[in-house]
């Protein structure tokens, strides 16, 4: 999935992750991709905001920095791996997803590489 973005690489852009159980590695993994995305898009260095060894119920304290940073009109592009960041529960990570859209802040999810388009047979669309 390409992604047109409507932004200069000056906009302040964020990276969020989360992870329980705590890892060692600080998601290196995770942040590597996430930047490699921003560089592909043009945009510019994303700031991290890092819950690592946090449930996604409770305080999440980088999150919550996030959130007060983005209101306040400070981020206009956030990069997540998946809504699943915010929430294993799917209507409270949209929810919070929404929320961060209202600040006027672009969510992009990095692209799933398990995850394909729908196709009918020998390719044909089903749309």
């Amino acid at each position: 999935m390409e992604y047109t973005l409507n932004h200069s690489s000056a906009d302040r852009t964020a990276m969020y992750l989360r992870c329980y159980p705590y890892d060692t590695s600080q998601m290196a993994t995770h942040q590597k991709k996430l930047l490699r995305q921003a560089r592909r898009l043009g945009l510019a260095e994303p700031v991290l905001y890092l819950d690592n060894g946090v449930r996604s119920f409770g305080p999440r304290p980088a999150l919550e920095q996030f959130l007060q940073r983005s209101a306040d009109g400070v981020y206009k592009v956030l990069l997540v791996t998946g809504l699943f960041v915010f929430s294993i529960h799917d209507n409270e990570a949209r929810a919070l997803a929404e929320g961060i859209r209202s600040f006027g802040c672009e969510i992009v999810e990095l692209p799933s590489p398990t995850r394909f388009p729908a196709t009918g047979v020998n390719g044909a669309d089903l749309h």
